[in-house]
């Protein structure tokens, strides 16, 4: 047999294997079209990694394709990438009406005796995943990225029997407290009323979160050393609020908003970063109920 190393890692609040390794063999789900099916294959998940995302079938972007390969490539690739989506997408949403919700039809694979779930998101571009977190609450959950996903698939769909070796650790540390970032000027005519910039800081421990949101902290940070430096004495108070615990549900923000309700209720304009910083070419508007 040949081994190699495969990139990848935990999701976000997966339970780990102790430390010890955790080999196990390779299944994926295959075509269903009706809950007997999906119910046929819970049957064969015991001991195995269960793959649950959609192995596509090239890494490379898009633009790539189509700088570099003739039109019938381009198209053919598009067609069939279309193509087996559609399936895969359709299996799960079988999978999933059948147990009810994305969380259900991952206890339903542990209550099974899968050992644990393989998944990989790839968003389109070389060499990046989008990770999140896990719904396992006693199995591993892992990514991997889009090749070495795509080769495990492979080797599981042409009957070569890929073994998986994963050894992980992983904590729960209940909960913790976590602090928001608040600066202010404060206004000279109408320090009751309030102009807010945010922006969340926190991330998905998966990579740096340089786009997510750590761009945004910074713009409005830049934003906020402009304005002290040219525009220091503000008719208006102007905040700056890097919320922690967005990620686990507007956590920051929220609490923020239930401690001062005296800055919801003055609230003239908030301006929010969290699109991956760049030249701005769209806004989107939305309203807070109790905005004065």
């Amino acid at each position: 047999p040949r081994v190699r190393s495969l990139e990848g890692g935990l999701l976000a609040w997966s339970p780990g294997t102790d430390g010890r390794p955790l080999d196990a063999g390779v299944t994926y789900v295959p075509d269903l079209f009706t809950a007997t099916d999906w119910e046929v294959f819970l049957e064969t998940v015991e001991g195995k990694w269960v793959m649950l995302s959609f192995p596509q079938p090239t890494c490379r972007p898009n633009e790539q394709w189509i700088q570099s390969g003739i039109r019938e490539s381009v198209v053919q690739m598009d067609e069939a990438r279309r193509a087996a989506n559609q399936r895969w997408n359709q299996s799960v949403a079988v999978a999933r009406e059948a147990e009810g919700g994305t969380a259900e039809l991952h206890n339903a694979l542990e209550e099974a005796g899968a050992v644990g779930i393989i998944t990989s998101s790839w968003p389109g571009g070389s060499g990046v995943a989008r990770i999140f977190d896990a719904e396992n609450r006693a199995s591993p959950t892992i990514h991997l990225s889009c090749e070495d996903y795509g080769l495990v698939y492979r080797l599981a769909m042409n009957g070569q029997d890929p073994v998986v070796r994963v050894t992980a650790e992983a904590q729960n540390l209940g909960e913790v407290p976590v602090y928001n970032v608040i600066g202010e000027i404060t206004g000279t005519e109408l320090p009751d009323e309030y102009v807010v910039l945010s922006a969340h800081y926190d991330s998905w421990e998966g990579s740096s979160g340089a786009t997510d949101n750590g761009s945004g902290s910074i713009l409005m940070l830049e934003v906020m050393r402009i304005l002290t430096t040219v525009y220091p004495q503000p008719k208006r108070t102007i905040l700056i609020a890097l919320w922690n615990g967005e990620e686990q549900g507007l956590n920051g923000s929220r609490a923020f908003t239930e401690d001062h309700p005296e800055v919801v209720q003055g609230l003239q304009a908030l301006w929010n970063q969290d699109n991956g910083t760049g030249r701005v070419v769209t806004m989107s508007a939305q309203g807070l109920v109790d905005a004065g």
